[in-house]
């Protein structure tokens, strides 16, 4: 909703204060990433939106749209710069992913409370498959040795095992496990925004 509505709405849109003697009701501000980051394109495509409007400040702290070099609409290049962002506006909303939350107070949606066992069952949508992808030149002198594709591989190997992921510093609080996932529920079609199926009815 916010994105639709050009990145901002008032805050009486959500029972706060209305606007007043001619003062203007304070906005709530969208912050998130630029359209290229999976983590735009996964929360974009579960919540069905399209827009591109993102907010930052100014060097006097005022809440300004967040544009590239070229003053074209964009948004933070991580999700350590969308919590940045929201800390310094106070009305704001900001996406990111898990392992960015921190101490972040997190929002419901669609009444369902964010946590990792509500993805598991399914009644959180807002989340994506994590793909991983590693392009290598098949040829010339930069293709990878024997050596980095062995590692290449243990990578993929490790990111996959349930045990990593069960234990991992780098894994816990901020990935869902596939297995745990696909334990309960898929996303059918196999893609971003598809219907949740159940796995075990």
């Amino acid at each position: 909703m916010l994105e639709s509505s050009g990145g901002s709405l008032p805050t009486a849109f959500f029972g706060g204060s209305p606007s007043s003697n001619n003062i203007p009701a304070n906005a709530l501000y969208f912050v998130g990433r630029n359209s290229i980051a999976a983590v735009r394109q996964v929360a974009d495509a579960n919540i069905y939106a399209s827009g591109a409007i993102n907010y930052t400040t100014n060097n006097l702290g005022q809440p300004i749209q967040y544009v590239d070099g070229q003053g074209n609409p964009s948004g933070a290049g991580g999700g350590s710069e969308v919590v940045s962002i929201v800390k310094l506006i106070p009305n704001s909303i900001g996406t990111v992913a898990a392992q960015d939350i921190g101490t972040l107070p997190t929002l419901s949606y669609e009444g369902v409370p964010y946590s990792t066992n509500n993805i598991i069952n399914g009644s959180y949508p807002i989340w994506g498959y994590e793909r991983y992808i590693y392009y290598t030149p098949g040829t010339s002198t930069l293709a990878p040795s024997n050596d980095q594709l062995s590692l290449i591989q243990a990578l993929e190997t490790a990111v996959t095992d349930p045990s990593f992921q069960s234990t991992s510093s780098l894994f816990i609080n901020k990935f869902v496990s596939y297995n745990a996932v696909n334990a309960s529920v898929q996303r059918n079609p196999h893609v971003d925004g598809g219907p949740i199926t159940s796995t075990i009815y």
